[in-house]
């Protein structure tokens, strides 16, 4: 038998124990604006629970994403996203972006197989 989310937080709070946060990620596309086409790339923001590299992978923006930076339930990494520039600077950029991630979370590879993404050639 189950116990519901309410009578564990009155449990915890009656044995006068700490109760376990718990977050809610809200996924985030990033929109690139005319600044970002002319500076050049886009800063993308990823998070994925840290105990099984076979969860999903969630985009965030930089606000979600510093909830989540120094939670040790949770993977997180930025990349820089080059978005301008002629097609193989941008695929050797954007790629080299995501094999550095993945050194750290090994799903991304999977989350991003378009190198082209936003890009404007």
């Amino acid at each position: 038998m189950a116990i519901s989310t309410l009578d564990y937080n009155l449990l915890l709070f009656t044995e006068k124990k700490p109760s376990i946060p718990s977050h809610t990620i809200k996924p985030s596309i990033p929109s690139p604006v005319v600044l970002d086409y002319r500076r050049g790339y886009i800063n993308r923001y990823f998070i994925q629970r840290f105990n099984d590299d076979n969860t999903n992978v969630y985009e965030v923006n930089a606000v979600e994403y510093q909830k989540f930076v120094n939670d040790p339930f949770y993977n997180s990494v930025t990349l820089e996203w080059r978005l301008t520039g002629r097609a193989d600077e941008i695929k050797f950029s954007n790629e080299a972006s995501v094999k550095k991630a993945s050194k750290k979370m090994s799903a991304i590879l999977l989350y991003l197989p378009n190198y082209f993404q936003f890009a404007r050639i």
